[in-house]
């Protein structure tokens, strides 16, 4: 078994998880797959296309999809969790605040400078940005992305896909105030 990673995707949100991936310092190796680069801006080079992913099984145990949409991220994790034996990577940076009560499922990247606090749940599929906040008792559904500085005001829900912009307050589908896990 190796701790290799192979990352879907090498745009943006793919070369954050590769710096995140790399501070946390627990894997071998990193890799890309993309369909539209072929080469990163350091110069390393792209494996191949993302619908290649089978053919680097026997090299990388984890894989992550790095990607913004979130229908085509989820839709490509479940065929990866239906069809492959991969462990789908859960990406914290070590700068990340993290609750001992939070959950962050895999699939996830959270970014450094963001707080997930107590009893809040960051579904599958999840990006929380550099900066942002996941208040108490919060959920965060699949595919939730929140840019850089975005704020999760207490007891809220995020809905599936919602992107919350920058230095924003997403306030709205309000919970009780019971454990959610």
């Amino acid at each position: 078994m190796n701790h290799n990673l192979l990352i879907l995707g090498a745009g943006l949100c793919g070369l954050s998880a590769k710096e995140t991936a790399e501070a946390m310092a627990c894997f071998q190796k990193i890799a890309f797959l993309d369909d539209n680069l072929t080469t990163l801006p350091n110069g390393d080079t792209v494996l191949g296309k993302i619908d290649e992913f089978k053919n680097y099984i026997s090299d990388y145990d984890y894989i992550f999809v790095a990607m913004a949409n979130p229908d085509v991220k989820l839709n490509l994790l479940k065929t990866i969790k239906q069809t492959t034996p991969y462990k789908i990577a859960t990406l914290i940076s070590p700068r990340a605040y993290i609750s001992p009560s939070a959950v962050v499922m895999p699939g996830s990247l959270v970014e450094p400078m963001a707080t997930v606090n107590t009893g809040s749940v960051i579904e599958e599929g999840c990006i929380i940005g550099a900066g942002s906040v996941v208040n108490h008792y919060s959920r965060c559904c699949e595919g939730v992305h929140l840019e850089c500085h975005a704020t999760v005001a207490d007891n809220a829900i995020v809905p599936y896909g919602t992107d919350v912009d920058s230095c924003t307050v997403y306030k709205a589908k309000k919970m009780s105030l019971s454990p959610m896990f």
